[in-house]
């Protein structure tokens, strides 16, 4: 039997394709699925960061002993640090006194043991630099830069004892004097003097040979 479709063709009813309904099945599920696929993909990273993070404090656990152990030697790296630097200070302004008196009587002339000077007083004094390139320029101490200078008051036996104390030290390669006065006492008939003692520069030890002179 044909079935006829008598009505107009503006009244007869709209026969629309079925492939609308599919997309509008398809679109929602492909949404879906995509969002699945990224919120699947953020939880696997996250998942993935937490066992990176769990692995880290593992080995900072670890590692901890070796960590205090640096910081504990950098601790005293710091102090030894401040003590050496303490310790450099505290050397660059000691004076080795008993070594500069020691190289300067030790020149002091004599026959056997017994000298032909004596001393009565000594003042030490550090010489700064600047005074000591004054010094060169004055023509004292026989141009040598000295450290050191002491100042003296003694009593020689006689003239040649005198003259023989002030002889040695203009001759000493490490020691110069800027002889000042004398004055023959006489009573005693000793030459009471004063003078300056320059020291350029220690012997070993402080220590040089005893002359007869």
């Amino acid at each position: 039997m044909i079935k006829l479709n008598l009505l107009p063709k503006n009244l007869r009813k709209r026969m629309e394709p079925g492939w609308w309904r599919l997309v509008t099945i398809l679109v929602p599920l492909a949404t879906i699925g995509i969002l699945s696929f990224y919120h699947l993909s953020v939880l696997s990273r996250i998942h993935t960061l937490e066992n990176q993070k769990t692995q880290l404090e593992v080995q900072v656990r670890q590692l901890q002993p070796f960590i205090e152990e640096q910081n504990q030697l950098s601790r005293q790296k710091d102090q030894l640090q401040k003590i050496l630097t303490v310790d450099k200070k505290v050397h660059t302004g000691f004076v080795p006194w008993s070594d500069y008196l020691a190289t300067f009587i030790n020149e002091i002339p004599r026959r056997e043991s017994h000298f032909g000077v004596s001393l009565r007083s000594i003042n030490t004094q550090v010489v700064a630099p600047s005074t000591a390139q004054a010094f060169v320029r004055q023509g004292l101490y026989n141009g040598k830069v000295i450290r050191v200078q002491l100042t003296i008051q003694g009593q020689a036996r006689n003239r040649e004892a005198l003259i023989g104390f002030i002889r040695t030290f203009e001759s000493a390669p490490n020691l110069g004097i800027n002889f000042q006065q004398a004055s023959l006492d006489q009573g005693s008939g000793y030459y009471n003097f004063s003078a300056t003692i320059g020291v350029a520069k220690l012997t070993k030890g402080g220590i040089t040979s005893a002359q007869s002179r």
